[in-house]
């Protein structure tokens, strides 16, 4: 999960969608009302903090109406006349739970809880509007996910077949359903392998316990008693400590912010020269990788990380992301007029950029006024 974790709302979504798959497994054995409001409450809170996600709420939902559908439509098969037991397919365990009615019901409660924000129907559009505009194909976190460039998602797709194929154990059918669908949306995007990770370790738990189970019946009660007394809980707090000192240990003394990533010692550059940079009137053309630690710094930018917003899907007639691609690419022969159209005045780049090559060609019309070993300024002499 390192890849995921950063000072962004998914963090706060990544707790909410473990707690939903809770409520809502919770809520089909029970059918207690604390767990059916937490469901509720749920996507108001999405709605609120992160509502780029407000539909993937719902998909959670699917896997257990989908075994409940299933086992309407073959009620027949599984149920012959005269016989009150169930006929399970082999390796998948199918149960059909009559509390999938209330789900229902209250997923579609839930469906009105987008409404309960101040931006309006936003938790709505803003998913359709993302896969409409261009982002999606330019970012890298958005782009399809390959498998051999990532060992650790491959490793935990061979545990679960491995489990499957050579133990005798079964699966749930909402849990092949949920592996299944999860592992199709981290293909398609790189940033849902997070939920894949996030859910599918549950189901894999779920695995081990039962595989547990079939071949030593008291060894899980057996492992629960130990974790359970001190020396358990020892153990438990000595992994964890472990765990923590080495992650620590390799970033002792690494600066607070990387300036190999984000412009630090540029951003101070500009800061402590406002005879030369005047924030109020400056137009200032950055890359989109470190936009965001400018606005942290106070300097206005071109383009930052939260990219849909500079596209017309969000803004009309907003086309700053699309410019930003084709002037960082080279990729047009106007660039003097996109820069003309947006009045810039100074540029901020890394030294490696394609950019900078066409601007180093016209010395008379930029002025190079800071360089590092990583990032460079220049002023638009216009």
């Amino acid at each position: 999960m390192k890849d995921f974790i950063a000072a962004r709302a998914q963090l706060f979504t990544f707790i909410l969608f473990v707690l939903t798959v809770y409520f809502i497994e919770m809520f089909l054995e029970t059918r207690k009302k604390r767990y059916a409001a937490g469901l509720v409450i749920i996507p108001i809170l999405i709605a609120n903090f992160h509502a780029a996600v407000f539909p993937f709420y719902f998909i959670l939902y699917l896997p257990y109406i989908a075994e409940y559908i299933i086992c309407l439509l073959s009620s027949r098969m599984l149920h012959p006349k005269g016989s009150s037991t169930t006929r399970e397919p082999y390796k998948i365990i199918m149960h059909k739970n009559n509390n999938v009615k209330m789900l229902i019901l209250i997923m579609i409660i839930c469906a009105f809880a987008g409404l309960l924000t101040p931006i309006g129907s936003t938790p709505y559009t803003y998913l359709y509007n993302t896969m409409h505009g261009n982002t999606t194909q330019n970012i890298n976190e958005h782009l399809p996910l390959i498998l051999v460039n990532n060992i650790n998602f491959i490793i935990v797709i061979i545990l679960f077949f491995a489990i499957l194929i050579f133990t005798d154990t079964k699966i749930r059918l909402p849990d092949l359903f949920m592996l299944g669908g999860l592992m199709l949306l981290a293909f398609y995007s790189k940033r849902e392998e997070s939920m894949f990770i996030i859910i599918g370790v549950l189901i894999l738990n779920r695995l081990i316990k039962t595989m547990m189970d079939k071949y030593d019946p008291n060894g899980c009660e057996r492992m629960e008693r130990f974790m359970t007394k001190i020396a358990g809980q020892f153990v438990t707090i000595a992994l964890v400590l472990g765990i923590s000192i080495r992650a620590y240990s390799s970033k002792k003394g690494d600066p607070y912010i990387d300036p190999n990533t984000y412009p630090v010692e540029a951003a101070n550059y500009i800061l402590d020269n406002p005879d030369t940079f005047n924030l109020q009137t400056m137009h200032l053309y950055n890359e989109y990788n470190y936009g965001s630690y400018l606005l942290f710094k106070g300097i206005p930018v071109f383009v930052d990380s939260r990219a849909d917003l500079y596209t017309p899907q969000f803004n009309k007639d907003v086309h700053a992301f699309d410019d930003f691609l084709s002037i960082s690419g080279l990729g047009i022969t106007d660039i003097e007029q996109k820069f003309d159209k947006y009045g810039i005045t100074d540029l901020i780049m890394y030294n490696n950029a394609k950019l900078k090559i066409y601007i180093d060609l016209k010395p008379d019309e930029y002025k190079l006024l800071y360089s590092d070993n990583r990032f460079c300024i220049y002023e638009r002499n216009r």
